[in-house]
């Protein structure tokens, strides 16, 4: 039974493991962690406003430009970092090592991602390829750039770029190497929630057990609990036309081929396209790396929600394609109809997602081989 070409083909009634008796995976605790650590995402739109966000200097944080003309010069990205913010209940500890593997310790508890799996105090879940839990600076530089701010106690600046969704609107402060310094929260009446930097460590002491995944199984995919499952990458799905990136971009390392069913009903995938099946490569170069996801949903059903973010960008053969500015990561995508998508999301620049867009080549299908179960 080949479940991703069932899903590819748009199957309403999928049989076997992939979808019988759908379980949603609902994760106690998990979710709150997971929320706290990727605080920006579920905000939907982006503007630009002509004063300083918030409250002006705030505890931690003060206005050194009400309005920069450029963004901060930027500088190559850390691999590794160790970041402590200040929140209102004590601190929270960021270390990553990029681009998958994070670990987020709050009050609440301590998540580990790694690539492929992501786990909390007690439960451990299969995840798409995405980028490490508590890592989302990269792709904000695409959104609107509010004020420059500088973190007092570790005497560092970013800029701010303003997500905003109604009367809810989320600052982040993003410095020139895409370390997120400085969080701030207004959710419609409610007090503001600030998390700042108060140390921080760019070659922090890793040792063997810093990502070891927290946690037992969680449930497998045919309960809603997700797969990752490694392929062989000179297979292909059997489907009508499958697109193959025929120029990489110099300095990436093809890392795997996987078909991929995200986890029902978590957090963990915010912006992953919900109820699909899909097989995704990977390309990593350092701490960036992008990816093509290729798939379709249950049911037929679209694939995407409707972005305010959204720009319409041309790439040949794909009608319709948009680009997505996005705080994790930002993606171009374009719907095929039919239930079924191609993206390419990851987090590098704008001009290289494009630029992998347009090298696709629509090839036949096949046959996926695994690698793994």
């Amino acid at each position: 039974m080949n479940f991703v070409r069932d899903a590819l083909d748009g199957l309403g009634n999928l049989p076997g493991r992939l979808w019988r008796g759908l379980v949603r995976a609902r994760m106690v605790g998990f979710v709150v962690v997971l929320v706290a650590g990727a605080v920006a995402l579920s905000l939907a739109s982006v503007s630009r406003d002509d004063g300083p966000s918030g409250d002006g200097d705030r505890e931690g944080s003060v206005v050194v430009d009400e309005h920069p003309t450029e963004p901060l010069a930027p500088v190559d990205p850390p691999t590794e970092y160790r970041i402590v913010y200040a929140v209102a209940d004590g601190t929270e500890t960021v270390v990553v090592r990029r681009p998958f593997s994070g670990r987020l310790e709050t009050a609440s508890g301590t998540v580990v991602s790694v690539f492929g799996s992501l786990g909390s105090d007690g439960t451990r879940v299969a995840i798409p390829p995405v980028p490490a839990i508590g890592d989302n600076g990269f792709a904000a530089a695409a959104s609107e750039r509010s004020e420059r701010r500088r973190m007092t106690a570790i005497d560092r600046e970013c800029d701010v770029y303003r997500v905003r969704s109604g009367s809810s609107s989320v600052d982040v402060c993003v410095d020139a190497s895409r370390l997120v310094l400085e969080t701030y929260e207004v959710i419609d009446d409610k007090p503001p929630a600030h998390r700042v930097a108060i140390e921080l460590d760019v070659s922090p002491a890793i040792t063997a057990d810093t990502f070891d995944l927290p946690g037992t199984e969680g449930a497998p995919a045919h309960e809603g609990g997700g797969s990752t499952l490694a392929v062989d990458a000179t297979t292909r799905p059997p489907v009508e036309t499958w697109y193959e990136l025929s120029t990489v971009p110099a300095g990436f390392t093809h890392r795997g081929r996987y078909e991929v069913i995200p986890p029902d009903n978590t957090v963990a995938t915010a912006d992953w396209p919900e109820n699909t099946t899909s097989v995704v490569d990977v390309w990593v170069n350092g701490p960036v790396f992008f990816a093509v996801d290729q798939g379709g949903t249950r049911g037929r059903t679209p694939p995407f929600s409707d972005s305010p973010r959204a720009e319409a960008v041309t790439v040949a053969g794909f009608d319709g394609a948009e680009f997505v500015a996005g705080v994790r990561w930002s993606e171009v995508r374009a719907d095929l109809g039919e239930g079924r998508y191609v993206r390419v999301y990851g987090t590098v620049d704008r001009e290289t997602l494009l630029r992998v867009a347009r090298s696709l080549a629509p090839v036949e299908g096949d046959e996926l081989v695994y690698l793994d179960n």
